[in-house]
């Protein structure tokens, strides 16, 4: 079952700080956004001018979406084309006469003969999928956004990922599969401007391999409505068979990277991360604080994310978190949702700073932190240091934090609610407490974990309706009331 993702911003009551606009109870406040993004609209609507690029969406007109993939190691195409396979592009729809790979969709690249000389070189077309209609039509578009230049039965033709890692697209270091005259299409390095041409940018990423590469997000100029969005496609008019994972580790798009650095580093503006799995990062020296995801700029949204197991080598004090803010200034504002985190070594979501931050943290699922922790201040669980953050949890269990706190922040939780942990931190109103990951998932079995909620776990019920902000839990399935806590709906 699939829902519609959507954040609406209430105005009536709110009061402008900094970039946010902040409930007078805290537990409500959002992020500033010019208008309602609706994740959905990032595919195009149907019925669309053939030779319109601009998608009509509630981010607000004029705003287009460019979408791009992402292969691990994959430079060889994914279809190609043949006399009995011949491909017709008219208007922005791809006709195919044989059905494609089901795991093809939105970002893929399709090279087509265009001048029928019997070859592909710079003076034939390249044209990027948009959307999904069926196993033999799609929507596709140039690089620009805007309708491809029209074929009929053309039977040279294949169709590639875009590029090679996620890392190779944010630097614009194209697919080296695809032929060369054509391959320059984002003529930018290490980042580009979306806001000056009105883009939204949208890396769709596929789990043809592990991705083995770290990667650092800077260099891209954004607003909250042209925003660079990173996320496993999932629904039947982006993909034919899902990338995401389903709520449990090994099941969609995998970032292991087994390297002594971040495994994300988020230093441009308004990024969203979507439905990945991160896991292996390497912390081998003592307070080397290597992390899963590292912010370092504001209106990051981190969403649906499964964040696990750390690797540690040689040292009893890696100080290795699964989120960590450090390098976020004041005024900034971090949203982490439907996230499942376990087995670290340190914080799932840590900031020892003292800094105004804006942390929010709704229906995430925590379990087994602070497993090597060496250090006085006993950062496992959430761990939000200082006085001056304002600090939102709701809808989040937090179990089995080692020698810390499942909860804990200098400056309180504010209007926080609704929330479960396996000592009494936890903040809020209809919070429990003193419950044990043993008594709430299907399994704690070390490499076989499994988050989702078992039938009568305490959580089952005893959510908040956040349905004014999102409706969508882990699994990308639609929560109904009452709510459960945690990042599971079951």
């Amino acid at each position: 079952m699939r829902g519609t993702w959507s954040m609406v911003v209430a105005m009536a009551g709110l009061t402008l700080l900094g970039s946010c606009l902040v409930s007078p109870d805290p537990g409500l406040w959002q992020r500033r956004i010019d208008a309602a993004p609706d994740r959905s609209a990032d595919a195009p609507p149907g019925d669309l001018a053939p030779d319109s690029p601009v998608y009509l969406d509630s981010v607000g007109p004029g705003v287009i979406t460019i979408y791009r993939s992402v292969g691990p190691g994959s430079t060889a195409p994914l279809a190609q084309g043949s006399s009995s396979a011949p491909l017709t592009v008219s208007g922005v729809v791809a006709s195919f006469g044989e059905a494609l790979p089901a795991r093809t969709g939105v970002g893929d690249a399709l090279v087509y003969d265009a001048d029928a000389d019997g070859d592909i070189d710079g003076a034939d077309a390249l044209a990027f999928i948009h959307r999904r209609y069926s196993a033999t039509s799609f929507e596709v578009r140039t690089a620009s956004g805007a309708a491809p230049t029209p074929v009929a039965k053309a039977a040279l033709w294949s169709l590639h990922r875009a590029y090679g890692s996620i890392a190779d697209a944010l630097a614009g270091d194209e697919n080296s599969g695809i032929a060369q005259g054509l391959r320059d299409f984002d003529t930018w390095s290490d980042g580009t401007d979306l806001v000056t041409p009105n883009l939204r940018w949208a890396i769709a990423c596929y789990a043809d391999a592990k991705e083995t590469r770290p990667f650092r997000i800077s260099g891209w100029t954004t607003s909250p409505k042209n925003h660079l969005r990173i996320f496993a496609p999932s629904k039947p008019d982006e993909v034919g068979a899902s990338q995401r994972h389903s709520g449990k580790a090994g099941t969609g798009f995998v970032i292991d990277t087994g390297t002594a650095a971040h495994a994300i580093t988020i230093e441009s503006n308004e990024v969203w991360l979507e439905g990945l799995e991160v896991t292996g990062w390497l912390n081998d020296v003592a307070n080397a604080s290597w992390e899963g995801i590292h912010v370092a700029a504001d209106g990051a949204l981190i969403d649906g994310m499964i964040v696990h197991d750390d690797t540690v080598v040689g040292t009893t004090n890696p100080n290795g978190d699964a989120i960590n803010l450090n390098d976020m200034q004041a005024g900034q504002v971090v949203t982490v949702r439907n996230c499942a985190i376990y087995n670290i070594s340190r914080g799932a979501v840590n900031y020892q700073g003292s800094e105004a931050l804006l942390v929010n943290i709704e229906s995430c699922t925590i379990h087994n932190t602070g497993t090597s922790l060496a250090q006085a201040d006993s950062e496992g669980g959430i761990s939000i240091a200082g006085t001056a953050a304002t600090v939102s949890v709701l809808n989040t269990i937090s179990v089995g934090s080692g020698s810390g706190e499942d909860f804990k922040s200098g400056s309180g939780f504010g209007g926080s609610s609704n929330n479960l942990s396996s000592d009494d931190s936890a903040p809020g109103a209809a919070s429990l407490t003193q419950t044990l990951g043993a008594d709430l998932f299907v399994s704690t079995t070390s490499g076989a974990e499994d988050l989702h909620l078992v039938s009568g776990a305490a959580a089952v019920g005893k959510g908040k309706d956040l349905s004014k902000s999102f409706d969508l839990d882990i699994d990308n399935e639609v929560r109904s009331a009452p709510w459960d806590i945690g990042a599971d709906e079951r």
